[in-house]
């Protein structure tokens, strides 16, 4: 029987960061950088997680990796199997603060089930192009959807680079052929993904 997959365009959030929030994140950040092993963020702002995430990947220069796996010490190569151009081994990280949430939380270890989810720059009616998270789901009335909490591994940007899709399009994703040793972490949950998913993981 061949696969049935379920597929979302979801608008990607505008991130505006003032002086206020800036300086609560930095904050934030501060300690858990100063620290010679990979700490883990105790975030208890009341602004949204993937916003501080988003701050990271965006004016700190950092890169996201989200994981099911919560006490990762370096952050290994892997095959990425759920497309058809990605590297035969990566680490693969994201410069956007939605993307990691999705992958920490969704368990995709399940055989034959796909969660996947990507950045894509769509033109739109009014003839703007904006950008979409694109998230691909193989339903199935027996998978356990989420792994309700996972981890966000804070990571340097070298030695990432872009990966870009088989139409050459570098989309908030980066990739690493060396192993990567985390900075800090950040615990997330399925309430931290910013969009109403039930069914989806």
């Amino acid at each position: 029987m061949p696969r049935r997959y379920q597929s979302y365009y979801l608008p990607v959030p505008v991130e505006r960061f003032d002086s206020a929030s800036e300086y609560e994140f930095e904050s934030i950040l501060g300690p858990a950088l100063s620290s010679s092993s990979c700490s883990v963020i105790d975030y208890r702002n009341p602004r949204p997680k993937h916003q501080f995430l988003s701050y990271l990947a965006s004016r700190r220069d950092l890169l996201l990796h989200g994981s099911n796996s919560t006490d990762i010490e370096v952050i290994e190569p892997w095959s990425r199997a759920t497309d058809n151009w990605s590297l035969p081994k990566a680490v693969y990280a994201a410069s956007d603060g939605v993307i990691p949430v999705f992958f920490a939380v969704a368990n995709r270890a399940e055989p034959g089930v796909v969660r996947d989810i990507h950045r894509v720059r769509i033109a739109t009616d009014d003839g703007v192009a904006r950008y979409f998270y694109h998230i691909i789901t193989t339903p199935t009335p027996t998978a356990s959807f989420s792994r309700a909490r996972g981890m966000v591994y804070v990571l340097p940007r070298t030695p990432f680079r872009p990966y870009r899709d088989r139409d050459g399009r570098s989309l908030a994703e980066w990739v690493s052929q060396q192993p990567v040793r985390p900075l800090a972490r950040v615990p997330v949950s399925l309430d931290d993904f910013p969009y109403g998913v039930k069914g989806w993981f």
